[in-house]
């Protein structure tokens, strides 16, 4: 239990890369997670270039500049230049993108479940994440793509990296309603 209460989401990161051999436990974590039909019709790519993250950013800034306040993309992409920041994937060290193949029946389902098993085991390596839902509408983006090197649409990104932030508290979180339990 407590692992699932002390996961939290993280948008402060260290600049620190995140070894190959630590990315790729959180991915045989990843395997063994749960799919309709037991399809796992799941296609991840990690992206951990910055440059290339800070372009894919500022494609998502180009989506959703009005949900983030902003009269134009332009305006935003120049203002969280002005001040270092990225609203979107919050300069973490690396980005996991997931599309899912045509032959599964729950696609968004499954993404949420294998993501989230990937998120645990980051937890347990020391890392952090975010699901980051201003990533899904990307997969609009053909050239974006290309660069992330998956095809179909984006069911599910999150960021990863060593955290900056350390919680000391579980999060406050109401009860849940549940018909027929005791």
């Amino acid at each position: 239990m407590q692992l699932l209460m002390a996961k939290r989401s993280v948008r402060q990161y260290k600049i620190k890369k995140i070894p190959q051999e630590v990315l790729k436990k959180v991915f045989e974590a990843m395997r063994y997670a749960s799919s309709a039909d037991n399809r796992r019709a799941w296609n991840f790519s990690v992206v951990s270039d910055p440059a290339i993250i800070k372009t894919i950013s500022q494609e998502a800034i180009k989506i959703v500049y009005r949900y983030i306040g902003f009269p134009s993309a332009d305006a935003a992409i120049k203002y969280f230049d002005s001040i270092d920041k990225d609203p979107i994937f919050h300069k973490a060290p690396a980005l996991i993108f997931l599309t899912t193949g045509a032959t599964g029946s729950m696609p968004l389902i499954d993404s949420g479940i294998v993501l989230t098993y990937g998120q645990l085991a980051a937890h347990t390596l020391g890392l952090a994440t975010c699901w980051i839902g201003m990533a899904h509408g990307l997969g609009m983006n053909k050239e974006i793509m290309k660069v992330i090197g998956l095809e179909g649409q984006i069911h599910g990104a999150l960021t990863i990296g060593y955290p900056a932030v350390k919680y000391l508290r579980t999060p406050p979180r109401a009860p849940l309603n549940v018909v027929g339990l005791e």
